[in-house]
């Protein structure tokens, strides 16, 4: 297992090539070739150069921690998932893809949702998750996650920025639902992070689906209702 690397004083700040990268590699007995390196770069284990210029810095740690999640049998979306929970910048293009690839590594997935899903509702912060803050409106209590053939297309259907926004939401609660003290840890013991992040963001902008469609369905009843109050005085 690598875990230090050679570094040169004042390298850090200057561009780093793709070369540099499998050279520096080789060095460490890391075998790896430029194909890989690519679908690396367009599954968002690194960052695309020609968006994020690589510095020594920057992309090295990076590149050997994604390898060393091999070490783990880790498949490379649930690496990138990984990367993104230890704060490393993933485009949520990428990282709502590698979501959607995740899913059907995931063991019992329904009843590792299942299992979310009741640890949201027992928590006193879960009135945030179903109630819209410019609207009444509320998801009614027997609310579940869809089907499980639908959870892909659930994350690959949200808009980048909005998906982003609500991952920030839900990584964020993921803490705080595991908190040794007010959180419900005790019972998502056993889903590691990666899922569990995974798993609440299909929750997240399922609800958030649904919520939306009730109040949409609120404003069509009211502008009708408006219309044939209208109708009623002419």
């Amino acid at each position: 297992m690598v875990d230090s690397y050679p570094t040169h004083e004042g390298s850090a700040a200057k561009p780093f090539t793709a070369y540099r990268l499998r050279q520096l590699a080789t060095d460490l007995g890391i075998a790896t070739n430029h194909d890989q390196l690519n679908d690396w770069v367009r599954r968002g284990l690194i960052p695309d150069p020609e968006v994020e210029p690589w510095t020594e810095e920057t992309v090295v740690p990076r590149f050997l921690l994604a390898h060393r999640l091999k070490d783990g049998s880790w498949s490379l979306d649930r690496r990138v998932v990984h990367l993104h929970l230890e704060r490393y910048p993933v485009p949520p293009e990428k990282l709502r893809v590698a979501m959607a690839g995740m899913l059907p590594t995931i063991q019992a997935p329904v009843r590792k949702m299942a299992r979310l899903h009741e640890a949201v509702r027992s928590s006193r912060r879960s009135d945030a998750w179903v109630t819209s803050p410019k609207t009444t409106a509320r998801l009614p209590e027997d609310w579940r996650p869809p089907d499980r053939s639908e959870w892909a297309n659930v994350l690959l259907g949200a808009d980048p920025d909005y998906f982003a926004n609500r991952v920030g939401v839900v990584q964020y609660f993921a803490v705080v639902l595991n908190e040794p003290l007010g959180g419900v840890a005790a019972e998502l013991a056993g889903i590691p992070m990666v899922e569990q992040l995974t798993l609440l963001t299909v929750r997240e902008l399922a609800a958030r689906r649904d919520l939306q469609a009730l109040v949409d369905e609120a404003l069509t009843t009211m502008r009708e209702g408006a219309g044939a109050s209208g109708e009623g005085r002419s």
